[in-house]
Formats: C-alpha cells, structure tokens, sequence
C-alpha cells in the first residue's frame, strides 16, 4: 500500500504542478500580445508625429506659399544643413527626398 500512496501522491503534485505552469504560461501569452499591440500603438503615433514634421518641413521650403514646392525650392533648402540635420533626425536621407519628388 506504500507504493500505491507514494504513486498517488506523485501524480497528485504532478497535476498541481501541471496547472500552475498552465496558468503562467496563458499570462505569460496574454502579455505577450498586450505588449505586441502597445508597440504597433507607438509604431503608428511614430509614423504620424514623423508625417506632421513633414508637413511642416515642406510648408517651410514652399517659400512662396504656392502650396506646390519646386524643384528650386527644394535644391535650395536641400542645400541648408539645417534641413539636412532635421531629414537626418527623421532618418530620411536627402537623395530619398529627391527620387520621391522626381517621381512626384
């Protein structure tokens, strides 16, 4: 009878054991996916706050308020090291700049 309440005993602490890493592993997995979404939150506030300082920038080099920026106006404030340090923080690099007007 020792045996068999040792064999008891043993799968009783193993199925306890089995349901409480069950439950760290479903929270663990919930805050995985909290976490993933939080980050594509930041992601997108990025994007956006980087979209506005573009808007910004362009209002600026549009010097004669046309709403249409030209290409001299664009190889003229290219040209600024102030505005090659501002596309530089937002990590654009001037040639991109000047391939995406081309295609414009």
């Amino acid at each position: 009878y020792f045996l068999l309440f040792l064999a008891y005993i043993f799968f009783t602490l193993f199925s306890v054991l089995n349901i409480v890493t069950g439950v760290f592993v479903d929270s663990a997995i919930q805050m995985a996916q909290r976490d993933r979404g939080h980050i594509m939150d930041q992601q997108k506030k990025i994007r956006e706050a980087t979209t506005l300082h573009l808007l910004a920038l362009l209002e600026e080099i549009d010097q004669d308020q046309s709403g249409s920026v030209t290409r001299e106006e664009l190889a003229e404030a290219l040209s600024s090291e102030d505005v090659k340090a501002y596309l530089s923080v937002l990590q654009i690099e001037t040639r991109d700049v000047t391939q995406i007007v081309m295609l414009l």
